[in-house]
């Protein structure tokens, strides 16, 4: 099942166009089918970029408004200082720096051009899940024994308090009780939300694993960050997959701002199918505020102050998804 794409109108439209136009055909540059392949330095060029200049491993591109790195053959890139992970490697071919189709298409597009990929997305009601509760502790903290499933609902009350003068806000759960994967979609779903995110706490077993990622559903036939293998679930095409330009949006400036909000370290705007992205009914993120198993982040994430600051973060970055989805509305995606 492939995604029926919308019409985008106007010079925009014809701007994208000329950008897709430096597609080619699928590469051979891994030893799996390879997706289509873009020339970097004509793609860009239709959005503006000057460049490519190649930094030792840095492939630098600027605009009057934008700057934009790449790591050369590697999905790690840089918008504007915030860390996008792509879903396929930047790679050289015959000389000339190219890149996935779909990259263009689902993750920077939407960045480039959020009115186009905005125009019929929906602001007003939101649904909060704080991850994990009840029998399911979630992630302990390795120094003091912090509880995931807390500091989750800690942060997602907050986030409402915040949210509350702008929005319609509900949440999964307000109390210490146990939710299943599918009783949590069905619930929200139920509720006809115009966004969703579940707000979460990470834990490695390298104990010096730290800082904040936010993470969204890729597009289908593409990889999750965590894996360059394309398995059988990575090609369905999911409920959540309807958003995937919109997903871009909304967890890209979530990143942004709960980096900027905490001083975490930026971990990036990643791709997963977790169960309650891919099965959401419209735009939706999952956030990893922090490690616990970082004694220092498992300190932090105790305290009032921080868990305002997680809080202030996730909160600013949906307003500011919200501010672009009225000015596409008002704009008409153009």
């Amino acid at each position: 099942m492939t995604e029926r794409r919308k019409p985008v109108p106007g010079w925009l439209g014809l701007l994208l166009g000329l950008a897709l136009g430096a597609c080619a055909a699928p590469d051979a540059f891994s030893a799996q089918a390879a997706p289509a392949s873009c020339s970097v330095k004509q793609t860009m060029r239709r959005f503006g970029f000057s460049g490519p200049v190649v930094r030792g491993r840095q492939i630098v591109l600027n605009n009057k408004w934008h700057s934009l790195v790449f790591e050369a053959n590697g999905r790690k890139c840089l918008y504007d200082g915030t860390v996008v992970w792509l879903t396929a490697p930047v790679f050289s071919d015959g000389g000339e720096w190219r890149l996935s189709r779909a990259d263009v298409d689902k993750v920077l597009s939407p960045l480039f051009a959020p009115s186009a990929a905005l125009a019929r997305a929906g602001y007003s009601r939101i649904v909060i899940d704080a991850g994990h509760g009840g029998d399911d502790h979630g992630a302990v903290g390795r120094r003091r024994g912090s509880r995931e499933k807390s500091v989750n609902l800690d942060i997602a009350r907050r986030v409402r308090s915040m949210l509350s003068p702008h929005l319609d806000v509900f949440m999964l759960r307000t109390d210490d009780r146990t939710l299943s994967l599918e009783a949590r979609a069905a619930r929200a779903a139920k509720l006809k939300p115009d966004i969703f995110i579940s707000i979460h706490q990470n834990s490695a077993t390298d104990r010096n694993a730290s800082g904040a990622e936010t993470h969204v559903l890729p597009p289908a036939g593409r990889p999750i960050t965590a894996s360059s293998e394309v398995t059988a679930r990575d090609r369905a095409f999911y409920m959540g997959n309807r958003s995937d330009s919109a997903n871009t949006c909304l967890g890209y400036r979530i990143q942004q701002s709960l980096v900027k909000a905490t001083g975490a370290g930026d971990r990036g705007l990643r791709r997963s199918r977790f169960y309650v992205i891919r099965n959401m009914p419209c735009p939706a993120a999952l956030i990893e505020c922090g490690f616990l198993s970082n004694a220092a982040e498992e300190n932090k994430l105790r305290t009032r102050e921080y868990k305002d600051k997680v809080a202030r973060g996730i909160a600013d970055g949906i307003l500011a998804y919200v501010g672009a989805v009225k000015r596409a509305r008002v704009s008409g995606g153009k």
